[in-house]
């Protein structure tokens, strides 16, 4: 299948330039859920002179509708470039969610500071000591309900860092998707999430290697 194919979001990323809109975050996927911006800044990479939204742990939400190609029941993979300040409100600041309640939430956790996803708000999350604030990292997780076993897989940086069973399917709502924020009560992120990516199937250890290895050189080249 091809990458771009399977893109249900693909937000905005700018080397070089100027400023990108602080209304509107387009995302260059075929479905077109560009992002309504709220109290979200950018700031830019001096050494690559790459543009990053910076979420300020409080207020900034990007709301990206309710398109039905946001619904996503039986595959999906979250893939984020994330530099947390903290762990954002209540100590669980959504890097993206279309309402943990009833569908999916992917954010770090403040127990043991692994990162994890909620279906239906039922947690799955990766090894502990996972998330590490200040620095820049490579998040990854896949969901495919037909594997016969693991069917969540966790990644970090390109390496694989965990694994969940689920059998059902994603419960669906007519919930928006945000980004940084859960649009329901609030759980703000604290920090920078460019290069965030929805797919509606899962990518291939190999598939997300290759990502990461493609796009680190714009963080530093972090290991």
């Amino acid at each position: 299948m091809s990458l771009t194919r399977g893109l249900v979001l693909d937000v905005a990323n700018q080397s070089g330039g100027a400023m990108p809109s602080i209304v509107t975050l387009h995302d260059w996927s075929r479905f077109g859920n560009d992002g309504a911006m709220t109290n979200v800044t950018w700031a830019q990479l001096a050494s690559t002179g790459l543009w990053y939204p910076v979420y300020n742990g409080t207020t900034s939400i990007v709301n990206c509708g309710t398109n039905v190609s946001l619904a996503i029941t039986d595959a999906i993979t979250i893939e984020a470039w994330v530099y947390a300040v903290t762990l954002g409100e209540g100590l669980a600041g959504r890097i993206v969610a279309k309402n943990d309640v009833a569908d999916y939430a992917y954010l770090p956790i403040s127990a043991d500071n692994s990162i994890g996803i909620y279906f239906n708000s039922t947690q799955y999350k990766s090894n502990a000591g996972i998330f590490v604030l200040g620095t820049w990292q490579y998040f990854v997780v896949t969901f495919d309900r037909f594997l016969a076993t693991n069917q969540i897989k966790h990644y970090k940086n390109g390496v694989a860092i965990g694994t969940n069973i689920r059998a059902a399917a994603i419960p669906t709502s007519a919930n928006a998707l945000s980004i940084g924020n859960r649009v329901a009560t609030g759980r703000t992120f604290d920090g920078n999430l460019p290069l965030l990516r929805l797919y509606n199937y899962a990518l291939s250890p190999a598939q997300i290697r290759a990502r990461y290895h493609s796009t680190r050189w714009l963080f530093g080249s972090p290991t």
